[in-house]
């Protein structure tokens, strides 16, 4: 299926003028639980193994709701360990026009129906490293094999039903895997359970000294070079050259949440439903060590005029299928 393709099924979906508001706010990241089984370094939510996930879902629903009256057309749904929740989140799926679920696979996750139609949900998987690596990281024996028979199965039963079920991975650039991201990269290139890969490089909070787990800005200028060349190579990365130039020290060195299309078009809520400021990493985010890759999706329209962007929408849509990319609509926004 091309991409043109994916974009005119996709579009149908896209959302009036009348609903985006003059201030272009284009969607919602939620904390949807406080639970995790995770062990990771560079989390930025207080985890809990065990216990209550926080807001009830209905609240979830009505601010979801709201946002969507808001002009929101996005939802990011992340954790805790989303699929520690996966009973209930048929709930808000589908309130959005588009929904990306970031988990690690942990617990079987599946597709979603509403008014008899799937709704569009991209799953975007972490992944911190070659597997012994990913393991340890995470503090879960045996994760990146069970996430792959996840994955694996999930599509297996997706397929059976006639639904798509895009998957991605995403890796966060951190001291402790900068060696490994070359192997990883082949590694995951070689996997057909996912669509493409997404790379971050892990932000930390303010202070007068990055923390142990957080990388050095030679780390960061390294992996640029690396995904510029593996990207050349033909690996599926699925970022554009400019996309992948946003991780680079120089890009963030002056940014502020000014600048920023995360803090400026999205709200962050945490687990409780509150919103956290600035964005998901919350107000105390070092904005000069930036490595949000979804920054770099929705900031061509943190420039345009409200008037242009219900294709905000479209491009959020079309980049939701497997072979959608930033380069493949780019001329969407021209």
């Amino acid at each position: 299926m091309s991409s043109w393709h994916n974009f005119m099924t996709l579009a149908r979906l896209a959302t009036p003028v009348s609903r985006l508001g003059a201030n272009g706010y284009m969607g919602l990241s939620v904390e949807i639980t406080q639970v995790c089984p995770m062990e990771c370094p560079d989390c930025y939510v207080p985890v809990i193994k065990s216990g209550p996930h926080g807001l009830p879902i209905e609240g979830w629903v009505k601010i979801i709701s709201d946002a969507v009256k808001a002009g929101a057309v996005h939802l990011t749904i992340v954790g805790g360990e989303p699929g520690a929740r996966r009973k209930e989140l048929h709930h808000v799926v589908g309130i959005t026009p588009i929904t990306w679920i970031i988990t690690t696979f942990f617990y079987e996750m599946g597709t979603f129906v509403k008014n008899g139609r799937q709704s569009p949900v991209t799953y975007v998987v972490s992944i911190d490293g070659p597997d012994e690596m990913h393991n340890r990281l995470r503090g879960v024996p045996g994760l990146a094999d069970r996430a792959r028979r996840q994955i694996l199965l999930g599509r297996e039963k997706a397929s059976a039903l006639g639904h798509v079920f895009p998957v991605f991975s995403h890796t966060v650039l951190m001291s402790a895997n900068a060696g490994e991201m070359e192997r990883l990269i082949w590694q995951l290139d070689g996997f057909p359970g996912i669509d493409g890969m997404v790379f971050s490089t892990a932000t930390p909070p303010i202070g007068e000294s990055l923390p142990d787990w957080a990388p050095t800005d030679a780390q960061r200028a390294d992996f640029v070079e690396l995904l510029l060349k593996l990207r050349q190579m033909g690996a599926r990365i699925n970022m554009s050259e400019a996309q992948i130039g946003t991780l680079h020290p120089d890009h963030t060195a002056t940014y502020s949440p000014a600048m920023c299309a995360i803090a400026n078009r999205v709200i962050s809520y945490d687990f409780h439903g509150k919103p956290k400021g600035q964005c998901i990493f919350g107000p105390e985010a070092d904005c000069s060590h930036c490595g949000c890759v979804v920054n770099s999706l929705i900031d061509p329209f943190h420039q345009i005029a409200a008037s242009r962007l219900p294709l905000a929408g479209k491009f959020i849509q079309a980049l939701t299928l497997p072979d959608g990319t930033l380069e493949s609509v780019a001329s969407m926004i021209v």
